[in-house]
């Protein structure tokens, strides 16, 4: 089973690439360990391990991949930043995107390393692309051509393990417009896509979520923007219409930048934690959304539960570690309607359901 540590809803995401050596701090993954998430979601460019072409650079992955098992989480990569060989041109729009084939090597490469057991390390979950399929709200919403990426990559993953989780890269954009139309192509084709939609071949449906600074997530007189219920109602919408109301709604990455002061641009702390609680609490009130990763633990991101403020003294550092203990499954319903259990009344004879054998149509039993 490529699980390291239960499934719990919480998770940080990190930006690796801006890493001393591209490596995660032990320092980091103790202050993880306290704030009790499960799930370490890694974002780093391809191009640091690939280069050139099928020559790779293992090591620092290696290492970071062993850290967070040895802590008992669950390491999550992300895929993005290909060196252009891996890329095309997505039909002469001028967009270069991760191509299906090259998509399929990658993953497969991915898979095999780190497969449940490996002595390199074991990775939970891949997810192909992070935002670079709806970085830009043009006509061309390019959640078709992910769908034939998702295609390819999907199933490889599966062949090789197939409780290894798998989903598409987080979808950045709020417009809400765009993100109806982004996620109407991913199920159904079009645009650049050579697919008829994404189909069974991904885990979750992902998105990102970001609003202007000040923006309060939950204010909904930005009319031409979701609040973060909108947000997280639109892809589950999505999955209903096109007959796939099982399946989970990440949250994959949130977060806003604050200072002591509140200035330059920045939130207070005190507003940046009021708007991190209300994502949360929208998000756990959901009964599809069964995971949400908060953007960054790094000192030197405006973003981080870290940045100015020693662990543990962070408002919202304080915020998610009390809200992880207290909701560890967020004691809310599942997607069928049955109550989550805690962990105090899970036993052995109610484990999850292995990817190896969910269906679509079959969500992973929630604990």
């Amino acid at each position: 089973m490529s699980l390291i540590a239960p499934d719990n809803p919480w998770g940080i995401t990190l930006q690796v690439d801006f890493l001393s050596r591209y490596t995660i701090a032990a320092s980091t993954i103790t202050a993880l360990q306290k704030l009790g998430v499960s799930w370490v979601r890694m974002i780093e460019s391809w191009s640091n391990i690939e280069g050139p072409e099928n020559t790779f650079n293992w090591t620092a992955m290696d290492a970071n991949i062993q850290a967070i098992n040895a802590a008992g989480l669950n390491a999550y990569f992300v895929i993005t930043n290909e060196p252009l060989y891996r890329r095309n041109t997505n039909a002469g729009a001028g967009i270069y995107l991760l191509d299906p084939a090259s998509a399929g090597v990658i993953v497969s490469h991915l898979a095999l390393r780190y497969q449940s057991g490996s002595p390199f390390g074991t990775l939970s979950c891949i997810e192909v692309g992070n935002e670079d399929f709806s970085l830009s709200t043009s006509s061309n919403y390019n959640g078709g051509y992910l769908a034939d990426v998702m295609n390819t990559a999907y199933p490889l993953v599966k062949s090789i393990d197939p409780t290894m989780l798998c989903v598409h890269g987080g979808m950045l954009q709020n417009n809400k417009v765009f993100v109806a139309n982004w996620f109407a192509q991913f199920y159904n084709g079009g645009g650049v896509s050579a697919s008829g939609g994404v189909g069974t071949h991904t885990d979750a449906l992902n998105t990102h979520y970001y609003r202007s600074a000040g923006e309060d997530p939950l204010d909904p007189s930005y009319l031409s923007t979701n609040t973060i219920s909108a947000q997280l109602d639109a892809l589950y919408a999505a999955s209903v219409a096109a007959g796939y109301p099982h399946r989970e709604v990440w949250l994959s990455e949130f977060g806003f930048a604050a200072n002591s002061g509140g200035t330059g641009g920045n939130l207070t702390y005190a507003v940046q934690d009021q708007f991190g609680g209300e994502v949360f609490d929208t998000a756990r009130s959901k009964p599809y959304c069964t995971h949400a990763f908060y953007y960054t633990y790094n000192t030197a991101d405006n973003n981080s539960l870290a940045g100015g403020a020693v662990a543990g003294k962070h408002p919202l550092w304080q915020r998610m570690n009390s809200m992880v203990f207290m909701y560890s499954q967020w004691l809310r319903q599942d997607i069928n309607g049955n109550k989550r259990l805690t962990a105090a009344t899970r036993t052995a004879a109610q484990p999850r359901t292995a990817a190896a054998t969910r269906t679509a149509a079959q969500p992973r039993t929630q604990l």
